[in-house]
Parts: structure tokens; C-alpha cells; sequence
């Protein structure tokens, strides 16, 4: 008798690590992907877009119009998790009081060399400022914002 109680003890250290294994398995298979490749026209409304958008870009704002291009490759999920990487791109029009947010922490600089075929606009018709990872032209008299917020060196 006991033989068969010695044997109902505790588990062995394999059995603990195979169900650890498990555990670990069904965590990293079950979280939910953040990655995309997204235009704003696949949105049939507005709000669609902004829900849609404020899972990638967390600054408080309301938005009169909105046109987008959001690249994101989250590494975060699966057995090895790592930084994710980014490439959004944004064309809006805000009201007025909502510029400060985007501007907050940037300095002004000269325009910059781009082109953004999915997203067209002028880029000499807007006074440019950056910060590391982003870069902001403002349309003050319009309240038209350019923004991109990217991971990806330049």
C-alpha cells in the first residue's frame, strides 16, 4: 500500500515542466495580434477609422477629417516576444484647441524631403516640427495635421 501511495505523490520534475511548457504555450498562442496593414479608406465611417486608430495612437483628439496608413508588426506575442515595430502615417483636421497635444515636445525644423503617395499633400504648405520617432506638419490657418510616428530608422 504503500508503494502505490509513494507513487500518487508528488509530480516528478519532468511532469512539472511539460505542464509548464503547456502553460507557457498556451499563453504566448493566445494573445491577440496587434499587427496590420491598414488604410483608412477600408472604414465605412468616420468613428470606424478613430476606434480603429486609437489602438495604434494614444494622443487625445477629435477629428473633423481623418486619412490613414498604420504598419505595425507587433513582436510582442509568440515564444520569443520583442519590440514591436511601426510606421504610421496620418493626414487629419482637428479643431484648433487639439494642436498643442500633437505639437507638445517637438521643436520646429525645415521641411522635409518626403512623399507620401497614399496620403497626398503639399508638403511647403505646412510649418514642420519632430521629435525622436515623429515628425508633424501643421496647417494652422486649416487645422490640417500631417503626422508619422515610426520605429523604422529614416
Amino acid at each position: 500500500m504503500d508503494e502505490a501511495h509513494d507513487l500518487q505523490k508528488a509530480p516528478t520534475m519532468r511532469q512539472r515542466l511539460s505542464l509548464l511548457f503547456l502553460l507557457f504555450m498556451f499563453v504566448a498562442c493566445n494573445q491577440v495580434s496587434l499587427t496590420t496593414q491598414t488604410h483608412s479608406s477600408r472604414f465605412n465611417s468616420k468613428q470606424e477609422k478613430i476606434e480603429f486608430l486609437q489602438k495604434y495612437l494614444r494622443i487625445p483628439s477629435t477629428y473633423t477629417e481623418l486619412e490613414y496608413d498604420i504598419n505595425y508588426q507587433d513582436n510582442s506575442t509568440g515564444l520569443v516576444p520583442g519590440p514591436s515595430d511601426w510606421d504610421i502615417k496620418l493626414k487629419a483636421t482637428i479643431p484648433k484647441a487639439d494642436l498643442q497635444h500633437w505639437i507638445k515636445g517637438c521643436t520646429m525644423i525645415a521641411p522635409p524631403k518626403i512623399d507620401w503617395p497614399t496620403l497626398p499633400f503639399q508638403v511647403s504648405d505646412y510649418e514642420w516640427y519632430a521629435k525622436t520617432g515623429v515628425l508633424l506638419g501643421v496647417k494652422a490657418d486649416k487645422n490640417e495635421i500631417i503626422y508619422q510616428n515610426t520605429s523604422m530608422p529614416s
